[in-house]
């Protein structure tokens, strides 16, 4: 399967239809038809319902698409790496899971830009389970996750930085006038609770409870919109203190959980995987060796 052709097929399932598709690639709808229809039959997959009013992606062609994407995001950054002569350049792409210790590593980042300007950094907000995911895909070149790093599939450094656990309420709740909260005291009250938290069995000891006790009304990956959420009245939004603007003016407000422990937050990369020179330049200054 060549490159030209997964951008074929992203164009296509970016307009949902071969007309827009073609025109979009400077393509005769003919010859786009021919090289999906080509693809389907080499995949023995039908990839797109067809219709009268455009096409769709089946099961197999959202499969499809979201390796494409992959893929052409790692022939976009294998092209900058290749065209580097003389002068560091290139793109740094760093997964950040929501965190105050994220400061940390803005330092290095204005450290490592005042000494090599033509060096991009894209940062790109998602949970320790996204972030993870892409680094092994190879699309993102570090991470910043909360908790451990697994030391079997990565390098890392643990930052200076804790997280600990809270509840964000509305400022009229009831609860709000306490200093902190007690697990029990949630048990009964509608929750909106970390995705990640959920899975990795961290929300249950937090709050020591079965999560399936739980009166969970919502899950999240990031935490912005559980601020949305929680300022409607739909429920408490558990997270990391000091994420959320709560004071001045705003309608909300952070208690902390306690008893409660500090959560790690690690910068991370992909033992043995492949660093750009920008991406080596950077970690070197990330770990004082210049």
């Amino acid at each position: 399967m060549e490159i030209r052709v997964l951008e074929y097929f992203l164009a296509v399932a970016k307009e949902q239809s071969f007309l827009r598709g073609a025109e979009a690639l400077g393509l005769s709808q003919p010859t786009l038809s021919r090289q999906i229809a080509d693809m389907e039959k080499e995949l023995g997959k039908t990839l797109f319902t067809r219709g009268k009013k455009g096409v769709e992606l089946t099961e197999d062609g959202l499969i499809l698409r979201k390796r494409a994407e992959e893929i052409m995001e790692l022939v976009k950054k294998t092209k900058a790496e290749v065209r580097q002569k003389g002068i560091i350049t290139g793109e740094i792409n760093i997964g950040c899971a929501e965190t105050d210790a994220f400061r940390e590593v803005v330092t290095h980042v204005i450290a490592m830009q005042r000494e090599y300007p033509n060096v991009r950094f894209n940062f790109i907000s998602g949970d320790t389970t996204d972030i993870c995911g892409k680094i092994d895909a190879g699309i993102y070149d570090f991470g910043v996750i909360c908790g451990e790093a697994n030391p079997d599939k990565y390098d890392y450094i643990t930052l200076k930085g804790v997280d600990f656990f809270g509840v964000l309420m509305r400022r009229d709740d009831p609860l709000a006038s306490k200093e902190f909260l007690a697990p029990k005291e949630l048990w009964h009250r509608p929750l909106i609770l970390s995705r990640r938290a959920l899975a990795s069995g961290e929300m249950a000891s937090i709050l020591q409870r079965k999560t399936e006790l739980l009166n969970i009304v919502a899950t999240y990956n990031l935490l912005f919109n559980v601020s949305l959420m929680v300022s409607e009245g739909l429920g408490y939004g558990i997270g990391y203190e000091r994420l959320i603007y709560t004071s001045g003016d705003s309608d909300l407000t952070f208690v902390p959980i306690r008893p409660n422990r500090a959560i790690a937050v690690t910068f991370v990369w992909k033992k043995d995987g492949y660093l750009s020179k920008a991406c080596e330049l950077f970690l070197s200054k990330f770990r004082g060796e210049n």
